[in-house]
């Protein structure tokens, strides 16, 4: 809930509805670790959503697992391989226009991999995209 309030106004300057459904469940790993990585995730569900778009992220205490899921612009399979690559950018001309350094997954990525966590990606260009990281 920090992170989405800290993001609000990025939030209220789309229009983007933010459904969750939070269960608590202890995590074992540096609290910056844990802020940059949902913080670097709820970041790009907003700047690649779409006016008027909507996100849903689910904590399941059963599963482990932290759920992003967005209504953007999605991910073309062909770079789904390369998106946690420093500075790679799908489309470079929305990133320029979004903003952004290219570093935010990668850096999500290094932190799954410091922490032995699993992350998954699933995406339909032009409708979704879901981010899944098992604790």
């Amino acid at each position: 809930s920090d992170v989405i309030e800290s993001l609000d106004s990025q939030i209220k300057l789309k229009n983007i509805n933010i459904s969750t459904n939070i269960n608590d469940f202890n995590v074992y790993m540096s609290i910056n670790d844990l802020d940059h990585l949902l913080r670097n995730l709820v970041d790009n569900a907003i700047k690649y959503n779409k006016d008027n778009g909507n996100i849903f992220i689910e904590v399941d205490s059963n599963l482990k697992t932290f759920t992003i899921k967005d209504s953007g612009i999605g991910i073309d399979n062909k770079n789904i391989d390369r998106i946690f690559e420093r500075f790679y950018r799908v489309d470079k001309v929305r990133s320029k226009e979004s903003g952004g350094t290219g570093l935010g997954l990668s850096i999500v990525k290094h932190i799954c991999i410091n922490n032995n966590l699993e992350i998954k990606v699933n995406s339909i260009l032009d409708k979704e995209t879901t981010f899944t990281i098992k604790f």
